[in-house]
């Protein structure tokens, strides 16, 4: 009767132990719940900053201007020198105090306007009138980047300036049209 006594008398300690056993269980279930929310929330944003670095989210002008921004990075700044005889180049500025400064990695603009404008035309109809044809109107001259040393003498790629004939020189923004020619150019080069 003792033995019956001490089974009744662990019954309810056997079912509290199963109930703190399936709250603990529940615990650590819930715990692994979490657990794997956080890491695929994680896992989700670092795809999504991956996906942005490498420009997904971008458009293609923010493309060009962060291709442009990178290859400043690379490259340095990008200055305009003027020079008193009018001419303006672009290119990498070395030796800024010294006598001669030097220009590396040279670019120039090139204006190309039509040579000859067209001038108006005569025409004659069959009933003896003669009515003046207007010339088209001229076109504005269109600015062409050149590199320097594609000349026809073929001179090197650098260039030593008299300090005397410099008037000023402008360090160029990632922005400027001529930096980004400049990198739609070397990226040009670099494919072929």
């Amino acid at each position: 009767m003792n033995d019956l006594n001490n089974n009744l008398q662990q019954s309810p300690s056997q079912e509290d132990n199963k109930s703190e056993y399936n709250k603990n269980q529940n615990k650590k279930s819930s715990y692994r719940g979490w657990l794997y929310f956080a890491m695929v929330l994680i896992l989700i944003i670092v795809v999504l900053g991956a996906l942005d670095k490498f420009g997904v989210f971008k458009s293609p002008e923010q493309k060009q201007q962060q291709k442009v921004e990178e290859f400043i990075a690379e490259t340095g700044p990008w200055y305009a020198v003027f020079l008193t005889s009018g001419q303006v180049y672009f290119g990498k500025l070395e030796n800024i105090e010294s006598q001669y400064p030097v220009l590396r990695d040279i670019y120039y603009l090139q204006i190309q306007q039509q040579v000859q404008p067209q001038l108006p035309v005569q025409n004659q109809e069959g009933d003896g009138e003669t009515q003046v044809i207007p010339a088209p109107q001229p076109q504005p001259p269109r600015l062409t980047l050149i590199k320097f040393g594609t000349e026809l003498h073929r001179p090197k790629d650098y260039m030593r300036i008299n300090r005397d004939h410099i008037l000023y020189w402008q360090e160029l923004s990632p922005d400027s049209q001529v930096v980004q020619a400049i990198a739609r150019y070397k990226e040009e080069q670099s494919n072929q």
